[in-house]
């Protein structure tokens, strides 16, 4: 299940107002903590969460929304969403997830041709639910702050926001290197790429704990040949 938690920016970004009405598909939390949630199918079994934490910007007098992943930190930029479309949201998310762990996944030797298909329908299988919860954790909106600082630095060099999904995921692949800390001592330092290379593809991927380390390893060389900003 994709969980879906908004800041105040990100709640009035996908609210509209049709015929004096405020229309909202976004839902009270069912707990005050997201690690705290807790949701089944239909037979009562656990279902798998991916939490992501929304938040709502303004540059260059358009709306941009960025996005984190709450257990690993990792992060993507939207620039070219319309306001209140949850639906075209949805869309560019999911397709760019799929595509940057599939990229990296072909990188790093993780699955042969034959095996794109069925990785992907398990993703997706894992994503044909959603909820979106009015919520935010002020650990993940700190590192939420960082990236859009990032990405602030960006605008000043370039002077326009991406204008493509390429470029935009140009500046995901660059912030995600930059080095993070949880808490003083639950996790310490690690990079949101390597931590979501992991994470997806033990998840998704059923890649065991030596081999996601391997993959790891590989990962940290193939960014070291790589130049700021490629994946």
């Amino acid at each position: 299940m994709l969980v879906l938690n908004c800041t105040q920016a990100a709640c009035d970004f996908f609210t509209r107002k049709v015929k004096g009405s405020t229309v909202t598909p976004v839902q009270p939390a069912p707990s005050k903590k997201w690690q705290d949630d807790a949701f089944n199918d239909a037979d009562g079994r656990p279902l798998p969460q991916d939490q992501w934490q929304v938040h709502c910007v303004t540059r260059k007098r358009k709306p941009v929304l960025m996005v984190m992943h709450m257990p690993t930190r990792y992060a993507m930029v939207f620039t070219d969403i319309k306001r209140a479309d949850l639906a075209g949201f949805l869309q560019q998310f999911v397709e760019r997830l799929l595509n940057q762990m599939m990229t990296l996944g072909i990188m790093l030797g993780l699955l042969r041709e034959d095996e794109h298909a069925g990785v992907i329908e398990r993703f997706m299988q894992s994503h044909d639910q959603f909820q979106i919860f009015a919520r935010s954790d002020r650990s993940v909106q700190s590192h939420i702050n960082q990236a859009l600082f990032h990405f602030d630095l960006m605008l000043e060099d370039i002077g326009v926001l991406p204008a493509n999904t390429q470029e935009a995921a140009g500046f995901d692949a660059q912030v995600n290197r930059t080095i993070r800390k949880i808490g003083p001592k639950e996790i310490g330092y690690f990079c949101p790429d390597e931590a979501m290379l992991a994470y997806w593809w033990e998840r998704v991927g059923h890649l065991d704990r030596a081999s996601s380390q391997e993959a790891q390893l590989r990962f940290k060389l193939l960014k070291n040949e790589r130049p700021e900003g490629q994946p």
